[in-house]
């Protein structure tokens, strides 16, 4: 399987959240062919699931490859995985006994490999109720960053990486549970995109994703320079972009 054949299998022609799908992963992946992993095979869905129906939104907010697993759980059950995934890999090589890249987006694309086996042959309709995916390191990753060689793929959430509230609600969608490693308070950069929705009628729900308990009602507080005209400008700045579109860029040396 070709990348184009991967990115349409996450990312069908027509459906309504296809725009969202990020392609950088599959831009940089040529040939995509994996086996399905039993490992994503056998993730249960949590026993909450059956009280929440399709007029729900859900964003999965867990480290490195996390939100992988859940997104095939979930798409067995009618839901559409988005992965949201806009950071390159980089390589694979080690500096100073470290990974080369700050953020292991390469266990991402491992595990979007394998997903892609097992997502194919289930005949989800494109129009199936959203689970955006996120990794929850996409900002800090992991290890020191500021070593020269080091490929910098920090990256963050914007608004703009989802459809806004309106389109959500046009789309039958009249709650959204976030789903993070603990019940407490979204990330910063997340925290944008979830006042937004709230502020457009869309309650937020959050659930750690260990916890047996339903969603519970989450007020996510305003984050600081919300609706901001600069606030991308801002946000960005210190991360590095790539000219192929994403996040990643190698650290050079002090020229001191």
């Amino acid at each position: 399987m070709n990348s184009e054949a991967a990115y349409a299998i996450w990312a069908p022609e027509g459906g309504p959240w296809s725009p969202w799908v990020k392609p950088i992963l599959f831009a940089n992946q040529p040939v995509w062919s994996e086996v399905p992993d039993p490992a994503l095979d056998a993730i249960p869905a949590p026993a909450w699931l059956p009280a929440i129906d399709a007029s729900t939104a859900f964003v999965i907010d867990l480290p490195g490859a996390g939100s992988v697993p859940w997104g095939i759980a979930l798409a067995r059950r009618g839901w559409r995985p988005v992965p949201l995934y806009n950071a390159l890999p980089g390589d694979s090589f080690a500096v100073s006994g470290t990974s080369a890249a700050i953020v292991d987006v390469a266990a991402i694309v491992v595990a979007m490999r394998r997903a892609t086996a097992l997502l194919a042959p289930l005949a989800l309709a494109p129009d199936g109720p959203p689970a955006f995916l996120l990794d929850a390191l996409r900002r800090r990753g992991t290890g020191a960053p500021a070593i020269p060689g080091r490929f910098d793929n920090r990256s963050i959430s914007l608004p703009t990486d989802f459809p806004s509230a309106v389109f959500l609600r046009s789309r039958g969608i009249r709650q959204v549970v976030l789903v993070q490693e603990s019940s407490a308070a979204p990330q910063a950069d997340l925290a944008h995109t979830l006042v937004a929705w709230q502020e457009g009628g869309l309650p937020i729900l959050v659930q750690a994703a260990s916890a047996e308990g339903a969603p519970q009602p989450l007020r996510v507080s305003r984050p600081s320079r919300f609706r901001a005209l600069w606030y991308r400008c801002l946000a960005t700045l210190g991360l590095r972009r790539s000219p192929l579109g994403g996040f990643g860029g190698y650290i050079a040396a002090s020229a001191g």
